[in-house]
Order: structure tokens, then sequence, then C-alpha cells
């Protein structure tokens, strides 16, 4: 990953550039200007977010660069808009990272927003890597939006066909009644159905937009179903009953003639779980990169400038005097070896190139898990999905028989095929919106009981629905639990809880599948 050289200064925080009380400096950046201020959000590799400005944002609000210390970009590992209305918010912000320091002998980051990420100390972490992963998707709707958007502020080198790569939504539903021992079930999981929504990346002028969906049902596992759940029609297309060997070739030549210069996002419901399906359909994932950074950062037709290229490694060496003669701060780098004698006279070559990715995986059940600040074994799309306010698909049984007249909540129906339209859906309302912390709250407030940082008690077992009809307001979503065998799919194998069992829905007949 090779950020674009930009330097950037952080207001207040722990080892700000800017230091005062956090309502002077709101006041210092945002004052009464009614359009309030865009700034950049800096998450470094433990998690920890910081805010920041570019120096040529300085310029733009104070009418002269900044000088001094600086942090460049290398220092985190994304950067991304973040926008306050009033010196209010930002304010507000600014106090929650205010640092307490309490041990003079551990030196960290120990304000409310952070401490949670800094008490393993400043390296890399699961966490952070989450954190950053749910930002670029941010960055990367935005740059195809064009929404007052100057990637140079944010370190970005994309590529210029950035926005034109193809988007595919991938999702499956596995039997949940499968005993076999683990091994087998992840060498050869037990697909009952599978589908695909192709997307297009919104533009200024369009919308993220689904292009076209495909379902497929196993058909010589059609009479399986899964507890207290039922199948739904699809309703973007015809169901292509096919043998399970033929949805081999199907979804291998999905994949067919990848081309790293145009490359695919993959959207899925758990990416390890996706990888042992695709892996079981013949379709070799080993290449394939988790998240966008290097799409954002390095783009394909740019040349390979760092650090190897004579005339931009003296430019950079001279930026390091200048600086260090006044005071300021640039990235140490720890001194080679010295070489021998007959050596120093040999140029030195580049290394070669890493290898481009054609696929990158993007995990929309981990983005919502990050937003949240959860962690959960019993979600699925379809849960998911209704607590981030969207609304499903109506759910059409594919027969009523057993119904006693009832008609299911679309939560507890399954169809790979509207699940994966569901799933782009979910990406685009969390692309679309605030920052990661300032989202959470504003989503879940009411839920969150710790503070800004912390790892939340609520769970995605706790929903609040919405009822589709008077029918639906009988059936409660805390009443059923969804299985982490069914993370690639729907709902599909949810058990009664402990409050009402959810009731027999009967899809086992030859006939419901005629």
């Amino acid at each position: 990953m090779a950020m674009l050289p930009t330097r950037y200064y952080q207001i207040g925080g722990y080892q700000g550039h800017y230091k005062d009380i956090p309502d002077t400096l709101a006041q210092k950046f945002v004052g009464s200007n009614p359009d309030g201020v865009d700034l950049v959000l800096g998450i470094r590799p433990s998690g920890a977010s910081y805010v920041l400005i570019s120096q040529a944002q300085t310029e733009k609000i104070f009418g002269r660069p900044s000088y001094g210390s600086f942090w460049p970009a290398e220092r985190f590992i994304s950067l991304s808009p973040i926008h306050f209305a009033t010196a209010e918010e930002l304010a507000t912000k600014l106090k929650a990272m205010t640092s307490k320091r309490t041990n003079k002998n551990e030196p960290r980051d120990r304000s409310k927003a952070n401490t949670t990420y800094t008490t393993g100390g400043d390296g890399p972490s699961d966490k952070g890597t989450a954190r950053a992963a749910f930002e670029h998707q941010r960055v990367l709707f935005r740059l195809c939006r064009r929404e007052q958007f100057e990637p140079a502020h944010y370190a970005l080198q994309p590529s210029p066909r950035l926005c034109e790569t193809r988007v595919i939504a991938l999702t499956y539903n596995l039997w949940t009644l499968d005993l076999r021992p683990l091994r087998d079930r992840m060498s050869d999981p037990f697909l009952l159905d599978f589908g695909w929504t192709e997307f297009t990346l919104p533009t200024a002028s369009r919308e993220f937009t689904a292009t076209s969906s495909k379902h497929f049902v196993i058909e010589e596992r059609r009479t399986l179903h899964n507890p207290r759940v039922v199948r739904s029609v699809f309703q973007n297309g015809s169901t292509e009953n096919i043998i399970r060997s033929a949805l081999d070739a199907q979804v291998q030549r999905l994949f067919a003639q990848l081309d790293p210069a145009q490359p695919i996002l993959l959207f899925v419901h758990n990416e390890q779980a996706t990888r042992a399906v695709l892996a079981s359909l013949g379709v070799d994932t080993i290449q394939w990169k988790s998240g966008i950074s290097d799409l954002l950062y390095r783009g394909a037709d740019r040349a390979q400038r760092d650090p190897y290229n004579d005339r931009d490694r003296d430019r950079r060496q001279h930026e390091h005097n200048s600086w260090r003669d006044r005071g300021g701060y640039y990235p140490s780098r720890s001194r080679s070896p010295r070489r021998a004698a007959d050596d120093r006279g040999r140029p030195r070559s580049p290394p070669p190139a890493p290898r481009r990715a054609a696929v990158h995986f993007v995990d929309v059940r981990e983005m919502y898990l990050t937003l949240k600040d959860i962690v959960s074994t019993k979600d699925s799309i379809n849960t998911n999905a209704i607590d981030l306010g969207i609304k499903l698909p109506q759910c059409t049984m594919v027969n009523n028989r057993g119904t006693d007249g009832q008609k299911p909540p679309a939560w507890l129906c399954w169809c790979a095929g509207n699940e994966s339209r569901v799933l782009g859906q979910m990406w685009n309302t969390m692309v679309s919106d605030r920052t990661i912390d300032e989202q959470r709250i504003f989503r879940w407030s009411s839920e969150l009981d710790t503070p800004l940082g912390g790892a939340s008690t609520a769970s995605t077992d706790a929903l609040q629905a919405t009822a589709e009809d008077d029918d639906e307001e009988n059936f409660d979503p805390n009443d059923a639990v969804v299985p982490m065998g069914q993370a690639g799919g729907s709902a599909s194998g949810a058990q009664g809880g402990a409050g009402q069992p959810a009731p027999e829905w009967d899809s086992d007949s030859d006939s419901d599948w005629d």
C-alpha cells in the first residue's frame, strides 16, 4: 500500500499538533461558518482514530500553510472525510479524544474514544484493520460520487477506472441439519441454493444500482429444508433448478478470464465461509485479496515510484533534511547494514512488483459487526439488514401449506437470489452515511450502554423489526436465534428462542418446488 505523500496536522487529542481546550479548537476551525468544516479522520493500525487536517486544507481555512511537525500519511491505515456541521459537533468529538494520562510509566492514548484500541499497544490489530476497511468503503463511495471530494486530501492514488469496477454480491444457503464432521462440511458445504447480483458503483448522476440477478436451487436437494423458516420465491427473475455438479460450471464461468487491470469487488457475508464454498465449487481464491486498500492507494496505471526511483528518493531526502532542520517530524528509517566495499558500486535492483489481485473481497457482515462494535454468532443477512433499517423483499412462499393462514415475516424467509440484492443494500446504506463512530451513535445510541470505542453489549438478536402488515405484528425477531452455519445466507435454520418458539413452517414437500 503506497499513499500519496501528504502532510497532516492532528487537531487535539493524544500527541496533537493543535493544542487547546476542545471548545477553543472547535471555534478556531469552524467558527461561524454556516457550511461547517470538512476534515480528515485518520485511523491508526491499532484502531485508534484522530481528527486531522491536511496541509492543503490549512491553506484553505487559514490562508497560509502550516509549518512545523506533522504526521505523514503512512502513519495511518485509512484517511477518510469527516464533516462537522457546527463548532459544537467538533468540540464534542475532540472532548471524546482528550487523553487522560493516569500512568506516566505507560504512555498511551487513554481517551474515551481510543483507550480500548490502545490497551494492547500501538501496533496492528484486527480491530484496526476492520475499522480502516470500513472507512475505505466510505472513501470509495465518495470518490465515485464526486461529492466535493479532493483525493489528494486523503492521500489517495486510485486507478482512473476504479469507479468502473465490476461489483458482484454473492450469497448462498446451507442445510443447517448437516451433522457431518466439520472438515467435511468445510470441504464440501451442503448447499441448498446459490445466488448473485451484479451492481454498478454510484456516480455523480447515478445511484448504486443492481443490474442483474441469478438464483440457482440444487435439484437433488430440493426436498430438504431448514427448520422454522421458509423458502421464498425469487423476486428478480426465474429460479433455475440445477444439479450440484452443474453449479460448479456456472460459478466458474462467473469468474472466468479475470484481469487484475479490471478487478472485481466481491460482496460477501462472511469471507472465510465464502472462500470455503467457492473452493468446493472449484474456484481458486488464494490470490484474491481482502479489502480494497490496494485499489485506493496504488493505482493500476501508476508508475512504481516509491522508493526505488532515484530522483524521487533524492527529493524525499531533501524534504527530510529541510523539515528536520525546522524541528519538524519526518518518519525515521532504521539504518541499513553497511555494504561491503566491492558491492557499493552495484546499482540497486527494484524488487518485483507485487501481484495485483483480480478479485477483492468486501465482507459486508464484518462491516456491520465492526460498525456496531459487537461480536455475534447469531446473525444473518436478513437480521443484520433489518438492524440497518433496510426493508426486506416481500416474503412470497413457494407453497402456503402449513401456515394456518398466517404470513411469515420477511426475515424468516430465505432465497439466495433475494439476499444477494439485500447484501448490496446493506453495503450502500453503511458507506453512504457518517464515519464509523458517528454512524454507530446515530443508528444505535439508545442501545449502546458503553463509552464510544468500547465493546458494546448490544446484540444483533435485539432487533426492532418494522411490521410489513398486521399479520407480521405477531412475530418478534427476538424470539428466534440464527446459527452461524448460515453466515453466507439468510436466516435459514432459525430456532425458537427462550421466549416463544417460532412457528413450524412446512416446506419439505416435493410439490413446494414445482
